[in-house]
């Protein structure tokens, strides 16, 4: 028989007397193998031996796709179901009310999400624990990957072709019916095939149909519910391997810091490189600017300090009236004191003051009279700044007097 699947798939029904196996690779049989249960046999060894048969040398290895048979599995039908949103919410409302939709003989039950239908009904799967327990572990041990776990009657519906299917499971026979869409419309479990009547299925049509159940399947265990039971050991490689790579890990932990550092030292240097020759020129023309700047202001300085003797005699001599003479004049870079004779000393002030090199003239001292060629004039002593002179703190050369020019 071919189906269509891209990968390997093993499909495993588990019986009351039997495990069947069938592996099936790129929608081909490839292998199938039958183990029987007896006293001599434990579950777990006859699931392990029909693993070994069917899945030897494969690799990759292929994914367990597995099949509950009506011994172990139950389905029911259920109606007038609550609008509960959620199949979690749904899941855990048939849990907790599980005794009153399956039969229980003392042993756990692992309750499917609900496959709802058109007028809020639905069915609901019940697994027996053990088998599901001891396939998983066996997954584990043997690093195989458990992906559904589902009863034999949803397996064997993927590959219906008649619209009744009669499961015999070591004296426990199901028999369903199925609509023309394939969907299931009626359940029923009997102790004996004689009570049904017709022919069961081929023995391993639940193991094959196993393999086209959809992951998504509402009416199978998926991983959130095996993987509590697969965990298989931890293999000196593998702690090997996980103690490497640690290692591995704390290294460049410390190295890539260490590393980016000398990255972008080395950047900076070839930038610092690049940029020595502009630095170099701007550091020397910053040097000359400032030479020339203190340079130019010292001229600056000079040329406002400067005051042109011949100009001041100019403004002397035209600005001062005929009947005032000067007797001394001493200058220095503040101003000057010059020493008058003329027939009245508020005259000689008036007459400094009109000067336009110089500012704030003022009598210093006492004024004096005395005869001239027969004439009484005022002898005065008047003190000047120059106009726009620079406030400085005198110079010892103008606390002593200055020098006569």
């Amino acid at each position: 028989m071919t189906v269509a699947l891209g990968t390997s798939r093993l499909g495993v029904e588990i019986g009351r007397c039997a495990v069947r196996a069938v592996l099936v690779v790129r929608g081909r049989v490839v292998r199938a193998s039958t183990v029987a249960i007896d006293d001599q046999r434990s579950l777990a060894d006859a699931i392990t031996c029909a693993l070994e048969a069917t899945s030897r040398a494969r690799w990759p290895r292929p994914t367990i796709f597995a099949a509950i048979g009506p011994s172990a599995a139950q389905l029911r039908h259920l109606v007038h179901l609550p609008p509960v949103q959620g199949r979690a919410a749904m899941r855990g409302l048939v849990e907790s009310s599980s005794g009153r939709f399956f039969l229980k003989n003392g042993v756990p039950l692992l309750i499917s999400d609900i496959r709802r239908e058109r007028g809020g009904g639905g069915w609901a799967a019940a697994l027996d624990e053990p088998p599901v327990r001891a396939l998983a572990e066996v997954c584990g041990r043997q690093r195989l990957r458990l992906a559904v776990v589902a009863p034999a009657v949803v397996a064997a519906q993927c590959v219906a072709t008649t619209e009744r299917l009669v499961l015999d499971d070591g004296g426990v026979v199901a028999e369903a019916q199925l609509g023309d869409d394939g969907a299931l419309r009626t359940v029923r479990r009997v102790m004996s095939a004689e009570a049904l009547g017709g022919d069961s299925i081929d023995e391993y049509t639940a193991a094959l149909g196993a393999t086209l159940i959809d992951r998504r399947e509402p009416l199978a265990l998926h991983r959130r519910v095996l993987r509590q039971w697969d965990a298989a050991p931890t293999t000196q490689w593998r702690l090997g391997f996980a103690m490497i790579a640690l290692m591995l890990v704390l290294a460049l932990t410390f190295l890539l810091p260490v590393l980016h550092v000398h990255r972008l030292e080395a950047k900076a240097r070839v930038k610092l490189a690049a940029l020595n020759p502009t630095y170099r020129g701007a550091r020397w023309t910053e040097t000359d600017l400032s030479e020339t700047t203190a340079a130019l202001s010292e001229l600056d300085a000079f040329a406002r300090r400067r005051r042109s003797v011949v100009q001041l005699l100019g403004e002397l001599t035209q600005g001062l009236p005929a009947d005032i003479w000067l007797q001394s004049l001493r200058l220095n870079e503040l101003g000057g004191t010059a020493v008058a004779l003329s027939p009245h000393a508020a005259s000689s002030l008036a007459a400094f003051a009109n000067l336009p090199s110089l500012t704030a003239p003022a009598i210093v001292g006492s004024v004096s009279s005395e005869i001239v060629g027969g004439t009484r004039v005022e002898r005065v002593a008047i003190r000047f700044r120059w106009r726009n002179a620079i406030r400085t703190a005198p110079t010892v050369r103008a606390l002593a007097g200055g020098a006569r020019r």
